[in-house]
């Protein structure tokens, strides 16, 4: 596993004449992952560098969270957004696709898996259920680490009975989504609608999740894979970065690598 930051000229070499088309994760890669999601904050300089870099490639945020929540929350107009996990996109015109397979079933599963959630989270203290359009995560990250495999095992028993949704797994949260969530087929959904091509652009995925593995094994071979990590685990990304502090550094050298043969 190599350093993107050690590596970038490697990394720009592979761009040749091509300019990057860039595809972030939200939390854990441009901010940090908080106590309560709904204090995840984009920082206002990495707000303002997303502004310049838009400038010069494309630019897709791909995120768990809702599409409404997401965009409010970076707030730049002239990128495309996926939320709940590639299930629905904003394209950078504005204009907006479901991914969701059997729509009117997921939902109803949905809402009965809310239900038993919230039911659940009140029997662990810490424990908070955060509903989305599709989808509902149970985030566990003040529960006490004595009660998490029971917490967990609970859920596995709530998500056996909903057959119809996906579970997916990330940093101290457990999440029911939609059928279809997958956050590398949002990546390639928004590459063919705005003519994303590998001749015209080399496709970069950074993410730090487990959900972010589904977006590097879409790129591998075609694109680059960025994985932000604390402590090293199996993945699918060909590079590193250690936390949003080297996220930051990486668009900042990204631009001016681009800007240097505008």
């Amino acid at each position: 596993m190599k350093s993107a930051i050690e590596c970038f000229g490697e990394l720009v070499s592979l761009l040749g004449p091509r300019k990057p088309a860039l595809f972030l994760d939200y939390d854990g890669t441009l901010t940090p992952i908080v106590q309560d999601p709904a204090g995840a904050f984009l920082p206002e300089r990495t707000k303002r560098l997303l502004v310049e870099a838009k400038s010069k490639f494309p630019i897709g945020i791909i995120s768990g969270r809702g599409l409404d929540d997401l965009i409010g929350r970076v707030g730049i107009a002239g990128i495309a957004y996926a939320g709940s996990h590639g299930l629905e996109i904003a394209f950078i015109n504005g204009y907006r696709k479901q991914m969701v397979d059997g729509l009117q079933k997921c939902l109803c599963e949905l809402g009965d898996a809310e239900i038993e959630l919230r039911r659940l989270s009140q029997r662990f203290k810490g424990a908070l259920v955060e509903r989305k359009r599709f989808g509902v995560a149970l985030h566990y990250r003040a529960v006490a680490a004595d009660q998490t495999w029971h917490l967990l095992k609970l859920f596995e028993e709530i998500a056996s009975r909903h057959p119809c949704l996906k579970w997916a797994e990330g940093k101290r949260v457990a999440e029911l989504l939609g059928a279809g969530a997958n956050k590398g087929a949002a990546v390639s959904e928004i590459m063919i609608h705005e003519g994303i091509t590998e001749e015209t652009h080399l496709p970069i995925f950074i993410g730090d999740d487990l959900t972010d593995e589904d977006g590097f094994k879409a790129l591998k071979g075609r694109g680059v894979g960025v994985i932000v990590w604390d402590d090293p685990r199996m993945t699918e990304a060909e590079y590193y970065l250690s936390g949003q502090g080297e996220v930051f550094e990486f668009l900042e050298k990204l631009v001016d690598s681009v800007q240097s043969y505008d």
